[in-house]
């Protein structure tokens, strides 16, 4: 599937590695914004940390990513 022009697709486990590693940047970053704000709705994104936290939600990310380099996009 590689062309002399286009990079490699990445393969799936990179793809888990990059949005794992995006959504815990952004957890922690919602995480301490809410602390600012009320502790109820820091226990929200605590709550929402440990939801995103537990896998299981990585294929559809991984579809999108194929799907835009189907598509011509770059990586």
């Amino acid at each position: 599937m590689k062309n002399g022009n286009s990079p490699s697709i990445l393969a799936r486990k990179e793809v888990t590695q990059k949005v794992e590693h995006y959504l815990a940047q952004y957890c922690e970053r919602n995480l301490k914004t809410a602390k600012d704000i009320d502790s109820i709705y820091a226990t929200l994104w605590e709550e929402i940390d440990t939801y995103i936290a537990g896998g299981g939600k990585r294929l559809r990310p991984y579809l999108a990513y194929l799907a835009y380099r189907a598509f011509g996009r770059g990586s």
